[in-house]
């Protein structure tokens, strides 16, 4: 059996009623959901807090490096210039020190 899904606003209700102080059983009692519901939204929400948000091209360049050469007067441009055209870096300008 498959199933079913949760609406897309229960999960913010199961982390308002959480961050409130309510327990897992409280909470599952007034969402009509199971335990292991809460508790599977509850760890989803923590592996995303945990996890950092940045995209996978910027966790491959070398920021201490960069920050080096900005440090030393090179403009951010020129090293974006630069690692646009060995394909490390496929994101405008705009978006590449943010």
């Amino acid at each position: 059996m498959a199933r079913k899904s949760v609406s897309d606003s229960k999960p913010e209700e199961i982390k308002r009623l959480v961050g409130i102080g309510l327990s897992k059983r409280q909470v599952a009692r007034a969402l009509k959901v199971h335990r292991r519901t809460v508790d599977r939204h509850m760890d989803h929400q923590q592996e995303m807090a945990n996890k950092p948000c940045f995209p996978p091209w910027a966790e491959q360049l070398l920021w201490q490096d960069i920050t080096a050469e900005v440090a030393r007067g090179v403009p951010a441009k020129v090293i974006w210039e630069e690692l646009r055209e060995v394909g490390k870096v496929p994101v405008s300008y705009p978006n590449f020190l943010i």
